[in-house]
């Protein structure tokens, strides 16, 4: 059935559906700050010197609390322009301000820039040594979005949005700028800002969010001590929940040792955006304001985006095994070396020793391939890349397993296209025989897994899966012969941690151009499901309740389903998604506990309700009134031939009900 409400769920569910719709309605409000356009009326600020073609103002801002409020800023042109010239609006971190300093950093660049102050205060300290407030402030930051109690428009992330769209209409305004390549950049606080407004307001041509980033209730410092049950963080203002309506180029920029914004939540941030990216991690970088406006990165990106309107390099392939890691960058410098950045450590990701090692640099065809052997133990590493003083980095991989499985923790590609292997041993084979290397092992031996011959004249189908899945796979290609070719991956699915890696190992060798006839068809609809291997419990290995850990928390398995739709997202963005529910665990089950079926397929929902093009096939409430007349034995999670023909029938009934939208 395909439902985007349950009614199978507890009370908590239904309250819990009720107010994502609210959030729904509060996102909106926020999105509606994109709408201001119009340039802010602006006067001069007294008290302060101009310098340099440099100028302090205030701008009018949104009332609070009833009572209107400006902005201070420093606004600044370059000397002697010929023509109009790129503009960029500059966003403080906590305990910053608007700093004349860095308006006159980029006014040497040739850009106009303003550099706003979004907490009531001017460059000017007062006599306890604190940044002065001026007499028509807005409201101030207080801890980490605390003040959620108050209502949505006097909320300081709501203001500090809104002074930085409106910021970017005053200074495109402006008669020397030329208003199609304003970009936005911002430090610290100042980061996340950039990376919340950057979905908000399209008219931004580049973003630079330093240090910031979206994704930090879950994050173990004083983030998750302060935000852990902020739902209301999670649900509107985490900048994830804007992210896939940014297509502006961006540069991430920061360091391994941030201990602030750690780089698995900056990975989950730029894997959510809708844009082309670039990642830039310093080594020694150091956290702070002139830190971050000091190295020549940010600017040099710009140029590269207001000159040839893309991020001057950018990491779109690569290729893993336990042992080594090669990596594909496509750069319009030259590079000049290469090196890994790993850890063998475990825990938050700021905390831990990040060590330099040598990795190899080579120019193949059109890509910089840098490969390095991975120390042992590795737990997460990437690549950096030098083109003299400027740095380029891969994305962050992270080890998913005990046995050293390097997998990226959400998808590498180029634009909107599967990443390529950069090598492949096996050029001049055929996709069938690239699809039975895949499979091997017993699987080979099922027809579940036969190589599926291509109808062009027909829509692509996907089935991600665990052995469910597995299991209705032939009834689904009987249902839909003649009207769809049906493809399933070429294994078990398992649990959510290892989705993107499989999916991107079966586009990696099916998709590879050195194979004789390698897949170039689209997916139409993708139907995926993960989660009754997610909330199994092991031991050694071995399904165990009672002194077994759960493979995947609940926690953990919505930030991987939310990597997982950024994967899809980018993959295939035409493609129909359906999730299909996790089936019942009944009572008695080996290594499951019943019940935790419904308690997943909660959490994944509150995942999918945030993605409303997202159908939702609720195989579990299709299920749970047969579950004793189709079980395959008592206490068993699988079904016997009547349930799997009635679940394939269903999935070949919801794909038909989206092909036929499509």
């Amino acid at each position: 059935m395909i439902r985007m409400l349950f009614s199978f769920y507890c009370v908590v569910c239904v309250a819990s559906l009720a107010n994502a719709q609210d959030r729904a309605s509060e996102r909106g409000e926020v999105q509606s700050l994109g709408k201001l356009i119009a340039p802010p009326a602006y006067i001069d600020a007294d008290g302060f010197d101009s310098q340099n073609n440099i100028r302090p103002i205030y701008f009018d801002a949104l009332d609070y609390e009833a009572k209107p409020t400006k902005v201070f800023a420093w606004l600044g042109v370059p000397e002697n322009i010929s023509g109009k010239i790129p503009g960029i609006v500059l966003v403080h971190g906590g305990g910053g301000t608007a700093f004349r300093t860095w308006v006159q950093k980029w006014n040497e660049r040739g850009f106009a820039a303003i550099a706003i102050a979004v907490e009531g205060q001017v460059e000017r300290r007062d006599s306890n040594g604190k940044w002065e407030k001026h007499e028509w402030p807005g409201p101030w930051r207080v801890g980490q979005y605390a003040d959620v109690n108050k209502p949505l428009k006097d909320q300081w992330m709501y203001h500090a949005v809104a002074d930085t769209v409106l910021a970017n209409s005053l200074l495109r305004s402006l008669k020397e700028v030329d208003a199609d390549h304003v970009g936005v950049m911002g430090i610290s606080w100042g980061g996340v800002i950039t990376s919340t407004v950057m979905g908000i307001d399209s008219r931004f041509d580049f973003a630079i969010p330093t240090y910031g980033c979206g994704h930090l209730a879950d994050v173990d410092n004083y983030w998750k001590k302060t935000m852990g049950t902020n739902t209301f963080y999670r649900e509107v203002w985490d900048p994830v929940n804007y992210l896939s309506a940014a297509k502006m180029p961006t540069m991430w920029f920061s360091w391994p040792q941030d201990k602030h914004f750690p780089l698995d939540s900056l990975a989950v941030s730029y894997r959510a955006m809708g844009g082309n990216y670039m990642v830039s991690l310093l080594p020694e970088m150091q956290h702070g304001h002139p830190p971050g406006w000091n190295p020549p990165d940010s600017y040099a990106f710009a140029q590269s985006v207001v000159r040839n309107g893309d991020p001057w390099c950018r990491h779109v392939q690569s290729k893993m095994d336990d042992n080594s890691l090669e990596v594909g960058f496509t750069s319009s410098k030259p590079l000049t070396r290469a090196a890994l950045i790993s850890t063998t450590e475990t825990g938050y990701m700021g905390n831990r020793k990040w060590v330099e090692s040598s990795a190899d640099l080579v120019k193949r065809d059109d890509q910089w391939v840098a490969n390095a052997k991975l120390p042992d133990a590795t737990t997460a590493c990437y690549v950096n890349v030098n083109s003299d003083d400027l740095i380029a980095s891969s994305e962050l991989f992270e080890i998913q397993t005990t046995a050293a499985k390097l997998a990226p923790t959400a998808p590498v590609s180029s634009e909107s296209a599967p990443a390529k292997p950069v090598s492949n041993p096996s050029a001049g084979a055929t996709a069938k025989e690239a699809w039975e290397k895949l499979v091997a092992g017993k699987s080979a031996k099922r027809p579940e897994f036969a190589y599926v011959v291509n109808d062009p004249a027909l829509p692509n189908v996907l089935i991600y899966g665990d052995s469910i899945s597995i299991h209705y796979t032939r009834r689904v290609r009987k249902r839909l012969n003649g009207k769809a070719n049906v493809y399933r991956l070429f294994s078990n699915g398992q649990h959510s941690t290892v989705f993107v890696r499989r999916m991107q190992q079966m586009h990696d060798a099916m998709r590879d151009d050195q194979l004789v006839d390698p897949w170039t068809f689209d997916w139409d609809v993708i139907h995926f499901n993960v989660g009754l291997h997610d909330l199994k419990y092991l031991a050694e290995k071995k399904l165990d309740k009672e002194n077994g850990k759960q493979v995947t928390s609940i926690q953990d398995y919505q930030k991987n389903l939310q990597g997982i739709l950024a994967y899809l997202g980018q993959l295939s963005p035409d493609a129909k998604l359906i999730f299909a529910t996790t089936t019942p665990v009944p009572e008695g089950a080996a290594g499951r506990f019943a019940g935790d079926a419904q308690k997943y397929n909660a959490a994944a929902m509150e995942v999918m309700l945030k993605n409303p093009a997202i159908a939702i096939n609720d195989l579990f409430s299709f299920t749970k009134p047969n579950l004793a007349k189709w079980s395959n034995k008592v206490a068993d999670v699988h079904y016997n031939p009547i349930g799997r023909s009635a679940q394939g029938d269903e999935v070949a009934r919801v794909i038909v009900h989206e092909l036929q939208k499509k």
